[in-house]
């Protein structure tokens, strides 16, 4: 958790605020800050609620050459929401996909 909202996270830890938390890791990997990103999506991935960081940090696992955990990653997300109620399929529906058509990578 690095300098995370320029020290918030470091005032309060243990707080957590998905609709900050998600464009702030979305921002640091478009700068591109992937190691921050990856540790940001991570962070995200055990609370968010939908399957946008999962798929997020597995892309960005894919450059470096993580590509057998990138393909893990890709597989989680597709059997998590195959397990899910039918309203929740129906939200993620294009991360599913994009789970789908990643995980080959």
């Amino acid at each position: 958790m690095s300098d995370r909202f320029g020290g918030l996270g470091n005032a309060n830890p243990d707080f957590q605020n998905a609709d900050a938390h998600m464009p702030y890791a979305r921002s640091l990997a478009s700068i591109p800050h992937n190691a921050e990103a990856l540790a940001e999506d991570e962070a995200l991935s055990h609370y968010f609620g939908r399957e946008e960081p999962r798929i997020r940090g597995a892309w960005l696992l894919r450059p470096p050459g993580d590509l057998h955990v990138a393909r893990d990653a890709f597989s989680e997300v597709k059997r998590s929401v195959e397990r899910a109620p039918s309203f929740y399929r129906h939200n993620q529906r294009d991360w599913y996909r994009l789970a789908g058509q990643n995980r080959k990578c």
